[in-house]
């Protein structure tokens, strides 16, 4: 009984052999086919062609008050982590108030925190995604509304009272926390 019994096991070991081979190879090439583990899905669109003076679109802009004419401000970077910024304003206003959306790659939220010298007040989520409200302590009433819209992918949305400005932290914080809100919308619409 034990030789028939070793018989199907080495059949079976053969015929799963044979398929794993014919799985692999095609008329003696390889499929070229590399399985691959992913836990999030694939971006459609790169980080590197979203531009800063295109994340708010006209309405939202017009939402905001803000010029239609954005300025981009000259990249920034370093080996590990880049920036690129755009300057939105709203001209004529008094108190006059500014915009600078950044968006930094190879970099955590908590990372950007740390070299950009930010404190951090409280959360939010956006479109399904966390984030951050940060301050710097500094003579004009500011605040940054940092969403890591992709692993080591931030979008940073400062709101800056320039002149005149009496509003506080707290102001600042919800008025960048719903550009911040826009941004990613247009953001996750082009991925």
């Amino acid at each position: 009984m034990g030789l028939p019994v070793r018989a199907s096991i080495a059949g079976l070991a053969a015929a799963t052999l044979a398929l794993g081979l014919a799985a692999c190879t095609s008329s003696g090439e390889q499929s070229g086919a590399t399985p691959t583990l992913s836990t999030s899905p694939a971006p459609t669109a790169s980080w590197a062609a979203v531009d800063p003076c295109a994340v708010l679109t006209e309405p939202q802009r017009q939402q905001l008050q803000l010029d239609p004419s954005p300025r981009a401000v000259p990249p920034a970077g370093s080996a590990q982590k880049t920036t690129r910024s755009c300057s939105y304003s709203q001209p004529g206003l008094e108190p006059a108030e500014n915009y600078l959306v950044t968006l930094a790659s190879g970099t955590s939220v908590q990372s950007y925190l740390h070299d950009s010298a930010l404190t951090q007040t409280s959360t939010f989520t956006t479109a399904g995604k966390p984030g951050t409200l940060a301050h710097k302590t500094e003579q004009q009433v500011s605040c940054n509304a940092l969403v890591e819209v992709s692993p080591q992918q931030i979008l940073d949305i400062q709101f800056a009272g320039l002149t005149g400005h009496a509003d506080t932290t707290d102001t600042a914080c919800a008025k960048a926390q719903a550009g911040a809100d826009l941004a990613v919308q247009t953001v996750l619409a082009k991925r």
